[in-house]
C-alpha cells in the first residue's frame, strides 16, 4: 500500500512524497473530484514575502498553459492555499528520465539520441514562442512505456529563481550565465539538454558539487569530463557535441535543439540519419529571436544607481574582511549578499574567501551532520539524508560514512519511486507502465523487498500475478508436484507419507492417499490422465487408477529411492524410472520390466523426461551432463551427451516442442540448451543456493524456477532475462510448474504450502 500523507492542497490528497530539494517538494495526489493522480509541486511558502511573486507567478503559468504541444504537459492547476503555493501537472505512471536513470545508472546510446530528438522539437518549439524553461533537467522529463518523452514544469523554475535563487535540483544542469544573472537567452535550455545527455551516457552530472559556489565555479571553469575516461563506450563526435552543448560561451553552444540533435544522431547512425531530421530542420533552423524577444533573464536583487550600488557592496565587503576571524558565520552570510546582488562584481577573491570560510565551518559541521544523517536513516528520510550526506561529502570529500549514506538514499529513492508508481499502475490498470517499472526494479535490484507481491511479469504481454493464494496442503514437507495433461488435477506428495489430490484451480482437496510407507519423492500422471504413479524414498512405485484413484498395482524390484520417474508420450505401455546410475524401462499396465540401461560412467541419474511427441528420454546426470537417449532402439543408444553445469543436475524440463531442456543445478544457475545442437540458448542467474525445482510454460517461453533460497523466479527463455521474483515460502521450493492452461505459477515447499500465484 501506498503511504498515505492524510494532507490537502485544496482538493488535492497528498498520498507520496516523491521528492525534495530544498526548494520544491513533488508529491503524487489524487484529485478528489476525478480520483486521478497527479502530481503536486509545492514552493516554499516564503516566496509569498516578495510582493512581486504573484504577479511573477501568474504570469508563469499563464505562459506555460500558452504552449500547445502533445509532448509538453499542461498546468493542470496552480494557486495558494494555505500559506503554500502549489503547481499541479498529469502523472505518468512509467516515472520521470531521473527514475529511469538512477534505476539504471545509465541510457543506452540509442535510446538517449532517441530522448534528445524528441525534446529537441520540443524546445524548439518553446523558444519560437518566446518561452525559456530555465528548468530543464531529468526530474521534468516523463516518459512512458513506449519510449517517448514529454516536458513538463514550464514557467515553474523562472519564478523560484527569480525569488529565492537557483534550486539544488537544477544546479548541475544551470548554464554559467545564469548563476551570473546575465541576460539570458534561449541557449540556456540547450545547455541543460547537454547536460542531461552527458548524464544519461555516464550515470553522473558534468559538474560536481553541494553548495552554490562550487557549483558555480565549476561551470564557469571546469572543462566537461571525458566520457572515454569514465569507461563510456561511444562514438568520439558524441564527445564534441557535448562540448559544444556546455560551452561556456552561449554563442557558440548549438543555436537550436534540432541542430544538436541531428549531430547526434549522425553520429551515432551516420550522415544518412540527418534525412529523417529535413523536417525538423526546416522547421527549426531559423535565426533565433534577439533582444527581449519574449525571452526571460532572472531577475536583479536590487536597484538603484550603479555608482551607489558599487559603493555599497564595497563597504559590505570591507565590513564582512573585519569579521571574519571573530564571526565567520556572519561573514559568510555578508560575502553571499555581495554575490548574489552582483556577480559579475564579486569574482575572484570574494568567491574564495566564501568559499574558504564555508569549508571551514563545514567541516566544524561534520559531526553534527553525521549525527543527523544517521538519525534520517533510522527515520528512512532518504530525501533529506541525501541532502545532508551531500553537504558532508562536500565539506569532506573522503568522508566514508556519508558516502555510504549518499548511495543507500539514492537507492532507496530510486527503488521506492519505481515501487510506488508501480502500485499506483495496478490501482489504473496502467500495465505497459507497471511492466516497465517493475522490469528495471528487478533488473537492477532482484532482492527488492516486495511487500505487495505485485512485481510478477508475463514474459508476452507484460502483464503480472495479481493474485497469490496460499494452500496449507500438508503438514510436512512437499516433495513432489504433478498436473494432469488437461490442468484439472493436481497430486501432491510430502514426507508425511501421502498423496493428495486436488481439483484445480479451486484447490478442493478430492482424494488423500496414505499408504506409502516412506516419504513420497515423486507424482507423475499418464500422458491420458488414467494413471496416476508415485514413488517413495524406499523404492516403492504405486499406481492408482482415475477417477476413484483406487489400488492399481505396484511396480517392484528397485531396492533404493527413485531418483526419477517419467511416463512416455510417444507409447503409452512405457514408463521409465531412475535409480543410482540405472534407467528401468517398464512395460504398463502390468508393470513389467522390460529393460535396464547403464550410465556408462557410471554417474547417477538425477532428473528425466521424455520429450512430449517423439522417442527421446533426456536425463540431466550428477555430473552436469545432459543425455538424450532414442528408446525407439531396443537397446536405448545416447544420442547426444552434453556438458551442461559441471556439476550435479538437480531438476530438468523439456519444452513443449521437444527442442529443448532447461537444467538447474547445486550452484543456483539455470541454462537451456539446445537439444539438437547441444549449443546454449541462455543463462539464468540470481537464486542464491540450490535450484530444486523447474518448468517451462506451457508455450515455451519461458521457465520458473523454484530454489533453497526460498524464491520462486520467472525467467525468459531466449535471453534468460529475469522476469520475477515470487516470495512467500518461509522453507525451500522443491516443486514448481505452470498450470497447462498457462494461467498460473504453481510452487511447494518444505513448508508444507503450495501457493497459487494467478496470471492476469
Amino acid at each position: 500500500m501506498l503511504d498515505t500523507l492524510d494532507q490537502n492542497i485544496g482538493k488535492f490528497q497528498l498520498v507520496t512524497k516523491l521528492r525534495y530539494d530544498g526548494e520544491v517538494t513533488v508529491y503524487l495526489a489524487q484529485d478528489a473530484e476525478t480520483m486521478g493522480y497527479v502530481v503536486l509541486n509545492t514552493l516554499p511558502g516564503r516566496l509569498l514575502e516578495d510582493n512581486a511573486f504573484m504577479e511573477r507567478f501568474e504570469e508563469g503559468m499563464r505562459a506555460a498553459s500558452s504552449l500547445f504541444s502533445p509532448h509538453i504537459m499542461p498546468v493542470l492547476d496552480y494557486g495558494v492555499v494555505d500559506g503554500v503555493p502549489f503547481t499541479v501537472r498529469p502523472f505518468f505512471a512509467s516515472g520521470t528520465l531521473e527514475h529511469q536513470i538512477r534505476i539504471n545508472h545509465r541510457v543506452p546510446l540509442e535510446d538517449a539520441v532517441n530522448i534528445v530528438v524528441q525534446l529537441a522539437d520540443e524546445l524548439d518549439y518553446a523558444h519560437e514562442q518566446g518561452h525559456i524553461h530555465f528548468g530543464v533537467n531529468p526530474g521534468v522529463i516523463l516518459r512512458d512505456d513506449a519510449n517517448q518523452v514529454y516536458m513538463s514544469d514550464f514557467g515553474v523554475a523562472k519564478v523560484v529563481i527569480d525569488t529565492v535563487g537557483l534550486p539544488l535540483s537544477l544546479r548541475p544542469y544551470t548554464a554559467p550565465e545564469v548563476f551570473l544573472r546575465l541576460t539570458c537567452g534561449h541557449t540556456v535550455d540547450i545547455y541543460s539538454l547537454g547536460a542531461i545527455l552527458f548524464e544519461m551516457l555516464s550515470g553522473q552530472h558534468p559538474v560536481e558539487g553541494f553548495s552554490h559556489v562550487p557549483l558555480k565555479q565549476a561551470h564557469d571553469n571546469n572543462a566537461v569530463p571525458r566520457l572515454d575516461q569514465l569507461g563510456v563506450d561511444v562514438p568520439d563526435a558524441v564527445q564534441g557535441i557535448i562540448d559544444r552543448a556546455l560551452d561556456k560561451l552561449p554563442n557558440m553552444r548549438y543555436q537550436s535543439a534540432s541542430q544538436m540533435a541531428a549531430d547526434l544522431a549522425a553520429s551515432v547512425y551516420g550522415e544518412a540519419a540527418k534525412e529523417m531530421f529535413s523536417t525538423l530542420l526546416d522547421k527549426h533552423l531559423v535565426q533565433p529571436p534577439t533582444g527581449d524577444g519574449g525571452f526571460s533573464r532572472p531577475r536583479p536583487v536590487s536597484t538603484g544607481s550603479s555608482s551607489g550600488k558599487h559603493s555599497d557592496l564595497v563597504r559590505l565587503y570591507a565590513d564582512a574582511l573585519m569579521i571574519e576571524r571573530t564571526d565567520p558565520q556572519r561573514a559568510v552570510s555578508m560575502y553571499r549578499q555581495v554575490i548574489d546582488q552582483e556577480p559579475q562584481f564579486s569574482q575572484g577573491e570574494v568567491i574564495e574567501r566564501l568559499h574558504s570560510l564555508e569549508q571551514d565551518l563545514g567541516l566544524e559541521r561534520i559531526p553534527d551532520k553525521i549525527d543527523e544523517a544517521r538519525r534520517l536513516r533510522e527515520h528512512g528520510d532518504w530525501d533529506l539524508l541525501e541532502l545532508t550526506a551531500r553537504e558532508v561529502l562536500s565539506y569532506d570529500p573522503d568522508h566514508r560514512e556519508a558516502a555510504d549514506m549518499l548511495e543507500e538514499a539514492r537507492v532507496s529513492l530510486a527503488t521506492g519511486i519505481h515501487y510506488r508508481s508501480a502500485t499506483v499502475a495496478t490501482q489504473t490498470g496502467d500495465w505497459p507502465a507497471f511492466s516497465l517499472l517493475a522490469r528495471e526494479l528487478y533488473d537492477n535490484y532482484p532482492d527488492y523487498p516486495d511487500e505487495n507481491e505485485l512485481l510478477v511479469l508475463h514474459v508476452d504481454n507484460g502483464e503480472f500475478l495479481r493474485e497469490q493464494r496460499t494452500i496449507p496442503a500438508h503438514d510436512a514437507k512437499i516433495l513432489a508436484m504433478a498436473f494432469t495433461n488437461e490442468g484439472d488435477m493436481l497430486a501432491t506428495g510430502a514426507t508425511d507419507r501421502m498423496v493428495k489430490i486436488w481439483r484445480f484451480p479451486e484447490m478442493e482437496l478430492t482424494n488423500e492417499i496414505p499408504n506409502h510407507s516412506s516419504w513420497v519423492c515423486n507424482t507423475a500422471f499418464s500422458p491420458d490422465g488414467l494413471l496416476l504413479l508415485s514413488a517413495s524414498w524406499d523404492g516403492q512405485i504405486s499406481l492408482w487408477e482415475r477417477p476413484t484413484f483406487e489400488y492399481y498395482g505396484m511396480i517392484a524390484g528397485l531396492a533404493n529411492q527413485v531418483r526419477a520417474i517419467a511416463f512416455a508420450n510417444h507409447d503409452d505401455t512405457m514408463m521409465a524410472t531412475a535409480a543410482g546410475y540405472f534407467l528401468t524401462i517398464w512395460t504398463l499396465p502390468v508393470g513389467k520390466r522390460d529393460k535396464v540401461l547403464r550410465e556408462p560412467d557410471r554417474q547417477p541419474v538425477t532428473a528425466m523426461k521424455f520429450a512430449p511427441h517423439d522417442a527421446r528420454l533426456v536425463t540431466g546426470i550428477n555430473n552436469g551432463n545432459v543425455r538424450v537417449r532414442d528408446m525407439s532402439d531396443p537397446e536405448g543408444p545416447i544420442i547426444k551427451d552434453v556438458d551442461v553445469h559441471g556439476g550435479p543436475i538437480y531438476a530438468l524440463d523439456v519444452s513443449p516442442d521437444g527442442t529443448r531442456s532447461v537444467t538447474t543445478s547445486r550452484k543456483g544457475t539455470v541454462k537451456v540448451i539446445d537439444l539438437e545442437t547441444g549449443e546454449r540458448i541462455s543463462r539464468m542467474q540470481g537464486h542464491k543456493g540450490p535450484v530444486r525445482a523447474v518448468a517451462f510454460s506451457p508455450d515455451g517461453t519461458m521457465v520458473a524456477t523454484g530454489g533453497r533460497d526460498l524464491t520462486v523466479r520467472v525467467w525468459g527463455v531466449e535471453d534468460g532475462r529475469s522476469l520475477a521474483v515470487l516470495k512467500g515460502h518461509t522453507e525451500p521450493v522443491d516443486s514448481v510448474a505452470l498450470s497447462p492452461d498457462g494461467r498460473y505459477v504453481v510452487s511447494s515447499s518444505t513448508d508444507g504450502t503450495v501457493k497459487l500465484w494467478a496470471l492476469a
